[in-house]
């Protein structure tokens, strides 16, 4: 199942627009828009949402490990 570009763009805009409405962090927003779009866009390309899915984590916790591990946040600690 492919996915037209620009309907994925408008579904995930409309879906970041209503979390903001509703009251989510504009960062918690914009992370959960990114996470199903990553699950859409590399899931929907054979049907299979559990790979894309899986995909998608596997980014999130790279992304994550890559900005602690960033040399500004280790002499943080060392103040406190």
């Amino acid at each position: 199942m492919e996915f037209d570009q620009n309907a994925l763009m408008l579904l995930m805009f409309a879906i970041m627009f209503v979390g903001i409405i509703v009251g989510v962090h504009i960062a918690f927003a914009f992370a959960m828009t990114a996470l199903i779009g990553n699950v859409l866009v590399f899931g929907g390309i054979d049907g299979e949402f559990a790979d894309g899915f899986d995909i998608a984590l596997k980014g999130l916790g790279s992304v994550a490990y890559e900005y602690l591990r960033s040399a500004v946040f280790a002499t943080i600690p060392l103040f406190m």
